[in-house]
């Protein structure tokens, strides 16, 4: 391989197991650098954008300058398309913020509504209990005292109370179920 001296400027040849080495010029004595036999990397040339590329970003509004790299425009996309679902997930979360409220004030309104209907027998007059067991088609007998007496349950004596039943029953049902209660209750 053919080598020129940087200093003095002499022709000289090389061996090739010398390529990449350093040797000493024999008319100046300097330094001589002995090449690679290994060609210098070609610089790749960048693709440019694709057409579709540079349309896709355009429907993304990105701006880009005509001269633009496949990479570089392609780096452009995903940030914009990352950006764009970003948004997308926040805006599902905040509907999926006001759904959930839609559903917990619905919920919520259900939810009054049936303990207005099951809490009428808690907040009803004995008679309208017993109506509204009737209405359901329960046969009940309703035994009411006044708590503030201080009942002493070990001797009922003298404790007033009332006993009231459903319309579908009559006074001798009142009375069977009643001794079968005591009955059970004493085990008798």
């Amino acid at each position: 391989m053919n080598v020129t001296c940087g200093n003095c400027g002499v022709n000289l040849k090389a061996k090739d197991e010398l390529a990449g080495k350093t040797a000493k010029c024999p008319k100046c004595g300097c330094a001589i650098e002995i090449p690679s036999l290994v060609p210098p990397p070609v610089k790749a040339r960048i693709p440019l954008a694709t057409e579709r590329q540079k349309e896709y970003a355009t429907s993304l509004d990105i701006e880009f300058p005509p001269d633009i790299s496949r990479k570089e425009i392609s780096d452009l996309i995903d940030a914009a398309v990352q950006k764009r679902d970003d948004e997308r997930f926040r805006r599902l979360d905040e509907l999926s913020d006001r759904e959930s409220e839609a559903w917990q004030k619905l919920r919520a309104e259900i939810l009054a509504e049936l303990d207005v209907e099951d809490c009428r027998l808690s907040k009803a007059e004995p008679s309208q209990m017993l109506e509204e067991f009737g209405n359901r088609n329960r046969g009940a007998i309703l035994i009411s005292f006044d708590w503030d007496d201080g009942i002493d349950f070990e001797d009922l004596t003298g404790v007033k109370f009332s006993v009231e039943f459903s319309d579908d029953m009559d006074e001798s049902n009142v009375g069977s179920v009643l001794r079968w209660v005591c009955i059970a209750m004493l085990g008798r």
